[in-house]
């Protein structure tokens, strides 16, 4: 059997996920101009749900529109019990950020 040192398997499934900083770098490129994936798949990922009202939703296929600091940025969040997760892109400054806080006792 094989064992990862890197994580503890019971906390990766539902939502868990196991990365590395060199990782994440690629993710934020990609979040930025496309790069590894493609621009093409990028913007199709950053493409917002209409309603059927006419409302468009600022969650896209995995990637949610905020405004912060006033800009508009994007990225994505995630949770597990005790855990949660950020990362966000900020297209006009060219800026990102990433958050990783712990919450004892907390279930999200």
């Amino acid at each position: 059997m094989i064992r990862r040192a890197d994580t503890e398997e019971c906390v990766v499934g539902d939502g868990g996920l196991a990365t590395s900083v060199a990782d994440l770098a690629h993710r934020l490129g990609f979040l930025a101009d496309g790069r590894v994936l493609g621009a093409d798949i990028r913007a199709a990922l950053l493409e917002r749900a209409v309603l059927a009202d006419g409302t468009v939703h600022p969650y896209a296929l995995g990637v949610y529109h905020f405004t912060v600091g006033g800009k508009a940025a994007y990225g994505h969040a995630g949770s597990v019990d005790g855990y949660r997760s950020q990362l966000l892109y900020v297209p006009e400054t060219g800026s990102a950020s990433r958050a990783w806080p712990t919450r004892p006792g907390s279930s999200h």
